[in-house]
């Protein structure tokens, strides 16, 4: 049945959504195709991101057995092209995802804004995918990739991220996910020259994810790695709790403080390693941190 939507006399949302039998086997059959020019209902700024004219269109099927197939989905912008397939069973357990995304300035840019809330967020390109089958397996993997990142002042030629894990059902959804994940920042950089020099040009970082149903989130054997900068140890938060605890236990090394000498106002030498270990709230504030260091031929002169 065609569903438009009219604004200011004007038809700028046109579509069908449909609905049949499925065919060959008991079930619902939903077709959707949305078209329409959404510019008018976004700020100025973002209208290049979605152009004059925005689609949506899947086949959502729903077999007697009562699981949720998305076929064919597409999502597209004069930026961005989603496509893929997904599948839920009857408890609406993730069965099968296959997901791919690009994005990419229209008409020749060279940037585009991207229409998120907070800082100005704009990038050259990036490109995302997520593949996931339980007929073969409980493994997923999901990898991204972004291309001349600018949020606010700060900026990056690449980042990449990759993780592959497990998911665990259970009777009524998902019991748990594990995760191996790592992301690599490239050409790092801040137009605030002190900050620009204390976070350097890359970073490596990787831990291992566990979530499991009525327990904290836990990243366990972080390794974070920014020049001559590095950390280790663990992370939980309790993401169900109305306050987000956070607990921590990470040791750092610093082994040329030089580099935080534009940020102090100080000519710094030396190196330091540190352990760092509590608690905090992440929504409240509260906190209780332990700290003990050690320097070695640590000097502060007047810049």
């Amino acid at each position: 049945t065609p569903s438009p939507i009219a604004m200011s006399d004007r038809m700028r949302i046109d579509g069908v959504l449909r609905s049949s039998a499925m065919e060959g086997e008991a079930g619902q059959r939903v077709e959707i195709d949305i078209t329409g020019d959404l510019q008018p209902l976004v700020v100025a700024q973002y209208r290049p991101f979605f152009g004059g004219e925005s689609a949506l269109s899947a086949r959502v099927e729903r077999p007697e057995d009562g699981s949720t197939r998305m076929r064919d989905l597409r999502l597209a912008t004069a930026a961005v092209l989603l496509e893929g397939d997904v599948t839920l069973d009857a408890q609406n357990r993730p069965s099968f995802i296959d997901i791919t995304g690009h994005i990419e300035p229209p008409g020749g840019a060279n940037r585009i804004l991207l229409p998120v809330p907070g800082a100005a967020t704009s990038l050259q390109a990036a490109d995302l995918s997520v593949s996931f089958d339980a007929a073969t397996g409980d493994a997923f993997v999901l990898s991204a990739a972004l291309d001349a990142l600018d949020v606010d002042a700060f900026a990056m030629d690449a980042a990449r991220i990759e993780a592959m894990g497990r998911i665990t059902p259970s009777d009524t959804g998902i019991a748990g996910i594990t995760a191996d994940l790592e992301i690599d920042l490239n050409g790092m950089s801040h137009t605030d020259p002190g900050l620009s020099d204390a976070i350097g040009t890359t970073m490596t970082f990787s831990t291992s994810v566990d979530w499991s149903r009525d327990a904290p989130l836990r990243l366990g054997g972080i390794a974070l790695t920014a020049g001559n900068l590095s950390a280790t140890g663990d992370i939980s938060a309790q993401l169900e709790e109305a306050t987000l605890p956070v607990e921590f236990d990470l040791a750092a090394q610093a082994a040329d403080l030089s580099r935080f000498s534009a940020l102090s106002g100080q000519r710094l030498s030396g190196a330091l390693d540190a352990d760092l270990s509590g608690s905090t709230e992440a929504l409240s504030g509260a906190f209780d941190i332990r700290l003990a260091g050690i320097a070695r031929d640590l000097r502060a002169d007047p810049a």
